[in-house]
């Protein structure tokens, strides 16, 4: 009996585990179908993204080289899935990047030409003409008898018949090829709808031309994140929060004056929605961001409250609130009554499905864990976490939003340190660390490194 049993360990150590219930490129690429066709769970982006990341690491464990190429092909397929879906330019370039590896790892490979067009047409989806272009151009040159290759000079034709690209403002991308996720063969997978170019008007708030930065973060990460709005909130006839001879209005407005510099240092493009004491609706804060073609949205408040005695830093992204306190938060800065909160929370079942709530949740929790961890720590602060709330001036922007409460000016020591450069220049200093903390967390996960949630 006991020679038995070791005979059965060794025959198990010989077989393959992929005969044992090991996952497989076949299990995936059906998972993959299966999700394709059910038009409920094709809604959830977090199932797309495990497809990604199962996909990813396929790749690498996959049996045969084709294998590997065809597990890339469909990560970039589960990125661009995300990417038609959430409507994010931030989406639409990791698709991209998923992509350029096809022909990265393989270039004689037949999905090669297919990558690079599918790579164009996603760089198109995220607004960056001039890369799309290029990689248009590479398909031509490196495949001019290629099935790509008929489809690849239609779109140059459209291209080049359409005004200047770069409406927005945005700098030229650091590269043709962003390194980015990715992940197949010519499927009989059915082909996402044509592209078309972005909506929305170049944002009239264009910055100033900026230097280009060797090196710099956008640059080392590739393009999934580039333009952060920022949002001084109130502004002209509304003061926001006021006491102690301080108004929220001025004080939003000197911390968005310091937080753009440093961000810009790091290679990031930034738009302010307003660069001066003006009054601006909810309404046109959201859309001179989404004019601007953001990737990430943060507005700038200081909090209030009855109680003198409440101090602290918290941060909010678009949920339902989760308690009284979120609740009040967001009817002050919504200029609205509590009970209006609530009843306008029935509408978030739609607003829910939309992606950007999860990666908005992400951001806020990443944010607050940075600021905390410099400017909390220096100066004693009371950490009141990354809440979900019903804010206004989130909802309607298409892009990963928080809202960001630099303390309560309410209370007579924060209100005394809100009036101070050195209190403000470390919040600057560690929000500036959590945008760039959040991007290195999405493009670690883009390239299969980890995952992109917190």
């Amino acid at each position: 009996m006991m020679r038995r049993w070791l005979l059965l360990v060794i025959v198990l150590g010989i077989i393959p585990s992929s005969v044992w219930g090991a996952d497989t490129l076949t299990k995936a690429v059906k998972d993959f179908q299966a999700l394709e066709g059910d038009s409920v769970r094709a809604l959830r982006r977090d199932l797309w993204l495990a497809l990604a990341e199962r996909m990813v690491t396929l790749s690498t464990t996959a049996p045969t080289a084709d294998d590997g190429v065809r597990a890339l092909w469909y990560a970039a397929r589960a990125w661009e899935e995300v990417a038609r879906r959430s409507a994010l330019p931030m989406d639409a370039r990791r698709a991209a990047g998923a992509f350029a590896r096809v022909p990265q790892k393989a270039p004689a490979h037949p999905l090669a030409d297919d990558a690079l067009l599918r790579q164009a047409q996603n760089l198109l989806r995220a607004g960056d003409p001039a890369a799309a272009r290029q990689v248009l151009e590479q398909v031509l040159a490196k495949y001019p008898q290629g099935d790509m290759a008929p489809q690849a000079r239609q779109e140059l034709a459209r291209i080049r018949s359409k005004p200047a690209p770069n409406a927005s403002g945005a700098p030229p991308p650091p590269g043709a090829s962003p390194p980015s996720a990715a992940l197949p063969h010519k499927e009989s997978l059915r082909s996402p709808s044509p592209s078309s170019s972005p909506k929305g008007a170049a944002s009239p708030l264009r910055p100033p031309p900026q230097k280009k930065q060797e090196g710099n973060l956008v640059e080392q990460l590739g393009l999934s994140v580039r333009t952060v709005v920022l949002d001084a909130g109130h502004g002209g006839s509304d003061p926001g929060a006021m006491a102690f001879g301080l108004r929220e209005k001025d004080i939003n407005l000197r911390m968005v004056r310091m937080l753009a510099p440093l961000l810009e240092a790091q290679g990031f493009r930034v738009v302010q929605t307003r660069t001066k004491d003006q009054y601006l609706s909810l309404d046109e804060r959201t859309r001179r961001a989404n004019a601007a073609k953001g990737d990430l949205f943060l507005s700038i408040h200081c909090n209030a409250h009855y109680d003198a005695a409440i101090h602290g830093f918290e941060l909010y992204f678009l949920d339902l609130a989760t308690d009284k306190q979120a609740i009040r938060v967001a009817a002050r800065e919504n200029g609205v009554s509590e009970s209006k909160i609530s009843d306008m929370q029935m509408i978030l079942s739609d607003l829910l499905l939309h992606a950007k709530i999860e990666e908005s949740k992400t951001l806020a929790r990443v944010v607050q864990r940075e600021v905390m961890a410099g400017a909390g720590a220096r100066f004693a602060l009371r950490d009141h976490g990354a809440r979900g709330a019903f804010f206004y001036v989130l909802t309607g922007v298409r892009m990963p939003a928080i809202l960001v409460e630099l303390g309560y000016i309410t209370n007579p020591e924060e209100a005394r340190l809100l009036a101070s450069d050195s209190y403000l220049s470390a919040l600057a200093q560690g929000l500036t660390q959590g945008v760039v903390a959040y991007v290195k967390q999405l493009d670690r996960f883009a390239l299969g490194e980890g995952k992109g949630g917190s």
